[in-house]
């Protein structure tokens, strides 16, 4: 009896990381977006990258994580006449989630981003909120598959740009 109640607890102390939550750790991934923006009257569709990296950590179900991204390319539109092009986009998001199995989880996010757009040949900076929320699932021991629907309002000036991105990535743990 001696041996199986160590037996039982040894099974359960080397099981704990598992039962603590499989997405906990530091992470980084890299995902493609299609992207709905809005500037003025003008519309345009388009097709951009990110890179992402952070933490995670999960209490009792519940995900919490720090994240950081770069989005490369975005959009380029014409505004009553003046030329503007998202280059780049860079910003720090909060998660919180939760983990329905140990593999699969929700989760809803704000953040902040900014966004170099050149506006008429000028680069200029655009500041706003981020929000959003999306599924991740693992796939592997350490890799999983996310998708997301966030939205950007970004301001510059009077002039306004919302974007509307649907994102699909992946993500490595370590």
């Amino acid at each position: 009896m001696k041996k199986f109640i160590l037996a039982a607890g040894a099974i359960f102390l080397a099981s704990t990381p598992t039962l603590a939550g499989n997405f906990d750790g530091y992470y980084a991934g890299i995902d493609g977006s299609y992207n709905q923006v809005k500037v003025g009257g003008a519309e345009d569709d388009a097709f951009s990258g990110r890179i992402n990296a952070g933490y995670g950590m999960t209490h009792q179900k519940v995900y919490f994580a720090g994240e950081g991204n770069l989005d490369f390319k975005g959009f380029e539109t014409s505004v009553d006449g003046t030329n503007l092009e998202k280059t780049l986009s860079y910003g720090i998001t909060g998660i919180v989630g939760y983990e329905f199995t140990p593999t699969y989880m929700g989760y809803g996010l704000v953040g902040y981003e900014r966004a170099d757009i050149k506006v008429g040949g000028e680069k200029e900076a655009f500041d706003g909120l981020r929000y959003g929320g999306g599924v991740e699932t693992r796939i592997k021991d350490n890799i999983s598959a996310r998708s997301e629907l966030s939205y950007s309002r970004l301001k510059y000036d009077d002039m306004t740009v919302k974007d509307l991105k649907t994102t699909v990535g992946f993500a490595v743990r370590f």
